[in-house]
């Protein structure tokens, strides 16, 4: 009886425990996300008053392809391509939460839709520190995680009606259930991933990995959990048939709308010479700086650390920029992926001096960024 009592004391310990870590890293999170919320108004008031700015606030926000997935809420998906705009690229799982959460657009979507993406940002900042948890950082180390996540240059795309927040949360969903080991639901947030944009389909690769890590993966196993792992993009892919006759239209049409100009590679003798010429001559600046960043030195540190999942999905959420023949919107799509943000972790974590460097440079790049974006530059657009 008493052993009984003594167990009994001990779990209601642990509970309340539990309970009390939960409290402080709610708490945490949103310390860290309001200042930060704060800065970056800061940071937007100085700038619209630079450029005598005076649009409101979520118009602000909700520029670029925000107003493209608003359209096909309202009036679904185009039947035929023009030959100059098509929005069949864009993929439906951001749409359906558009869709459900202003009430079939009773509700204005745009204020809709900022409201989800900072609660989905939100719980991407505690998601994460679970996450990091999980990889056995220090506390210091995941604060810092945290802290550059929320203040990172790639909060204009956070920030904005695009599916960067989603996108975050659903892959720091999928890697924290992958290290727990839950196959349900990071196959869950793989579908998930797949029906957010092209690129999510490569969470298929730390899956696959995972499964050979555990010793699971027997050739059932490869075909079930790889179907339901990329369900989105292959529903999405039975849509397109059925709507506009080819199930790869959303890929097919890309290079044939004239102001994405993206040609694609053609894999002959001249390669070499293609892939020069977009790392070259097809961007600005900040595109080409970001590309090698992510491809070479995340992807290594991630390797070199034994990251080896995150390694795979880091490479395939960079390489489709290079392989489109165009490096326009490397820069978003490169840094706002939570690989970035883990390899700048891992190179960061026993060097101070290097933490204070990344918040500095972050810090400056926000400043950057907000000033194109405000301006209507197509510069990190």
């Amino acid at each position: 009886m008493l052993h009984t009592s003594k167990n009994k004391t001990y779990h209601q310990a642990q509970v309340a425990q539990n309970k009390a870590n939960i409290v402080e890293i709610i708490f945490l999170i949103l310390s860290i996300y309001i200042v930060s919320r704060l800065i970056i108004g800061l940071e937007y008031f100085a700038i619209t008053k630079i450029l005598n700015n005076s649009t409101p606030l979520v118009n602000n926000l909700w520029r670029w392809d925000s107003g493209i997935y608003q359209s096909i809420v309202k009036s679904g998906y185009d039947v035929s391509f023009d030959g100059q705009s098509s929005n069949w690229p864009f993929f439906p799982l951001w749409v359906i939460i558009l869709k459900i959460a202003s009430l079939n657009g009773i509700l204005p979507i745009h204020v809709v839709g900022e409201l989800i993406n900072q609660l989905l940002f939100i719980s991407s900042l505690g998601m994460l520190y679970l996450l990091l948890d999980t990889y056995l950082f220090t506390k210091i180390n995941i604060l810092f995680g945290i802290v550059i996540l929320s203040i990172s240059p790639a909060n204009i795309y956070f920030c904005s009606g695009l599916t960067e927040s989603l996108f975050l949360f659903l892959s720091i969903c999928g890697f924290y259930f992958l290290q727990t080991n839950q196959p349900r639901y990071y196959l869950i947030c793989g579908a998930l991933l797949s029906a957010t944009r092209m690129t999510g389909a490569f969470f298929i690769l730390p899956m696959l990995y995972h499964l050979y890590q555990q010793h699971e993966l027997t050739a059932k196993r490869l075909v079930i959990y790889s179907l339901i792992c990329i369900s989105g993009l292959l529903l999405f892919m039975g849509y397109m048939q059925i709507h506009t006759g080819s199930a790869l239209s959303f890929l097919e049409v890309e290079s044939k709308i004239p102001s994405w100009v993206r040609p694609g590679l053609v894999y002959d003798f001249s390669i070499g010479e293609q892939i020069y010429n977009v790392l070259t001559g097809t961007s600005h600046i900040y595109d080409r700086v970001i590309f090698p960043i992510s491809l070479i030195i995340i992807t290594f540190i991630l390797w070199r650390n034994h990251f080896i999942k995150e390694a795979l999905f880091n490479l395939g959420c960079v390489l489709p920029g290079l392989i489109s023949g165009h490096m326009w919107n490397a820069f978003r799509f490169d840094t706002a992926i939570i690989t970035f943000y883990l390899g700048c972790i891992l190179i960061a974590k026993n060097h101070d001096l290097f933490k204070y460097l990344v918040l500095a440079i972050f810090m400056v790049m926000s400043f950057i960024c907000w000033f194109y974006w405000l301006n209507g530059s197509y510069y990190f657009a």
